[in-house]
């Protein structure tokens, strides 16, 4: 599987939002699709800018079906635009940074399930020639 995301995928990624980078992980061998977020929260009185890239999503492969996922995700978010309503917005962007993280530990322990599996069944196989 190849670590660079193809230059379509890219193309499409920043019409749905230029603000979202993909960003690969060696470890657990999969794509997040993260996002350039800056926001205000008021703190003591003050509003205090935070900077974050907070990851919207996990794929093992980049494809159509991907940038569909992420297509209905963008439109969810324009609904919560439309409210301005800031606190539910930014409530919004930490579940899916929760989720995302869930998807994260469920693929390593399919990564890590699978390595064992062949492992397990390397001292079971027979060879006849």
């Amino acid at each position: 599987m190849s670590t660079i995301p193809p230059k379509w995928f890219l193309r499409e990624l920043k019409i749905i939002d230029p603000k979202y980078f993909v960003a690969y992980n060696r470890r657990y061998d999969y794509f997040e699709i993260r996002w350039k977020v800056h926001f205000y929260k008021e703190v003591k009185g003050k509003y205090v800018e935070h900077r974050s890239q907070p990851t919207l999503a996990t794929f093992r492969h980049l494809n159509d079906a991907a940038l569909t996922n992420l297509r209905e995700r963008k439109k969810l978010g324009e609904q919560f635009e439309r409210k301005h309503d800031s606190n539910k917005y930014l409530q919004w962007i930490q579940e899916l940074n929760r989720e995302a993280k869930a998807k994260k530990q469920e693929l390593a322990l399919e990564t890590i399930t699978e390595g064992f599996m062949r492992i397990h069944n390397v001292g079971r196989r027979k060879m006849f020639t």
